[in-house]
């Protein structure tokens, strides 16, 4: 569908054509919330979205083709957009977000920052890590949306500055907002059918800009406070138990963080991140060893499914925790059930062992 709406310019007046690709305004009040949530699923990813008020119901999805690039103009009410690990497990197409606001205000939170960002500033987010864009008024922004592999050698890097906030009063914000703006209105201009790419090129250089400025230049950008961070990556590890790969820097990567700020987390705990690992592991591989349902598999085949694929140094750090080895355990649940099971091993040796 195509509409023609004014864009509000300072100091003129102009329309243009936009491709309408959902207005909660087809369908009827009861179903537009339902509609709404659909709709972003449908267009973007899978994604949980709600109107803040109940009887919120107004929303208007706008969107290009810019090349290899999508551009998007939401205009709703206030809302509550959310993706979930669940939502990035059913289907992640990979994808760099750089919101700017027209009008209102947005609180962006991602890998452990947070920042609110008003009319003409940008921060970003990415759909492979869980992320909240919140909204407490109607508002009105500008969505340029990137593939991962097009942001080039640096894209790591980029990535790990997402939640930021970029003031339209900065050096690089002065220049990218009324270009992106300016972008958005004229994509419907047939002169500009042939230099598409060209275009999407350009919005790409400004992309990788915005990301390369100085964090003490680039804006207000809060980290969310360290307990709160520590508990995402506790929950991270425990999701990533049967990865061998799981390491101090891949969880440091999986929250835009350094290695350092990892340890520095743990370090308050007063267990290290490793220790922390090799203790989840464990716990898990004691919960199945114990498990009648797993009764018919090995011991080396439930340690190996956490991760622990050396027997030999599985049954000495079993050991050290527990104060016997896992077929001594596994043993002791099988003759004498859960009262015999307490006695032998069922609380930790190992004094460093987190039960704080």
């Amino acid at each position: 569908m195509i509409a023609v709406l004014e864009v509000p310019c300072p100091g003129e007046r102009r329309e243009i054509r936009v491709a309408v690709l959902f207005d909660t305004r087809s369908q009827d009040p009861p179903e537009r919330g339902e509609g709404w949530s659909a709709a972003h699923e449908q267009i973007f990813f899978p994604i949980d979205v709600r109107f803040a008020a109940h009887r919120a119901e107004e929303g208007r999805l706008e969107g290009h083709n810019l090349g290899p690039l999508n551009t998007y103009r939401v205009v709703s009410e206030a809302s509550v957009v959310r993706r979930s690990h669940h939502a990035i497990r059913m289907r992640d197409p990979e994808q760099f977000v750089v919101g700017m606001p027209f009008r209102g205000r947005c609180l962006v939170e991602q890998a452990g920052r947070a920042s609110s960002f008003g009319a003409r500033d940008l921060s970003s987010w990415d759909s492979s890590h869980p992320f909240s864009v919140t909204t407490r008024k109607p508002f009105d922004l500008l969505l340029l949306v990137v593939p991962r592999t097009l942001l080039g050698p640096r894209r790591e890097a980029i990535c790990r500055r997402v939640a930021g906030q970029v003031s339209a009063g900065s050096a690089v914000g002065a220049v990218a907002a009324p270009f992106f703006r300016k972008v958005w209105e004229t994509l419907d201009d047939r002169d500009t059918e042939t230099s598409r790419e060209d275009i999407a090129d350009a919005v790409i250089a400004m992309v990788r800009a915005l990301h390369a400025e100085p964090a003490s230049r680039a804006g207000a950008t809060t980290m969310l406070p360290g307990p709160v961070l520590l508990a995402e990556m506790k929950a991270y590890i425990d999701r990533h138990l049967g990865d061998p790969r799981l390491s101090p820097a891949s969880i440091a990567g999986a929250h835009y963080v350094s290695t350092r700020y990892v340890h520095k987390l743990f370090a308050g705990t007063a267990i290290t991140v490793s220790d922390w690992v090799r203790y989840r592991r464990l716990e898990a591989c004691r919960r199945d060893i114990r498990d009648p349902a797993l009764a018919d598999q090995t011991i080396s085949e439930l340690a190996r499914r956490w991760a622990l694929s050396d027997p030999a140094h599985f049954s000495r750090i079993f050991r050290a925790e527990y104060g016997c080895t896992p077929s001594e355990d596994r043993a002791a649940v099988r003759a004498g059930g859960a009262a015999q099971a307490a006695a032998i091993g069922a609380l930790p040796v190992n004094p460093r062992a987190p039960w704080c």
